[in-house]
């Protein structure tokens, strides 16, 4: 519970057999699979964002300073999901 309270997400949390909290253990693995899931797709879609915020230029009617607030707002965004580590992660 330590490791998840600090961002990091195990692959699953082990159990000794007959342990009580078995079925406690085996919905916390399946709920932190979710999330885990859910996480990636929020990173690899903020990446994304950041790339095509990079591409725009002047010519798409946004000014400097409009880009420089979306690469904050993004760069901000990627630092907080990035506090969590997943096993998928780069």
């Amino acid at each position: 519970m330590k490791r998840i309270g600090q961002g990091e997400f195990p692959a699953t949390i082990s159990v000794r057999r007959g342990d009580v909290l078995k079925e406690f253990a085996e919905r916390l693995d399946n709920s932190m699979q979710s999330v885990k899931e859910h996480m990636t797709i929020v990173k690899r879609d903020l990446r994304e964002l950041d790339e095509y915020i990079r591409s725009l230029d002047k010519s798409a009617g946004i000014t400097e300073q409009q880009l420089e607030e979306l690469r904050r707002k993004v760069a901000r965004s990627l630092s907080n999901m990035n506090y969590f580590k997943i096993n998928d992660d780069e």
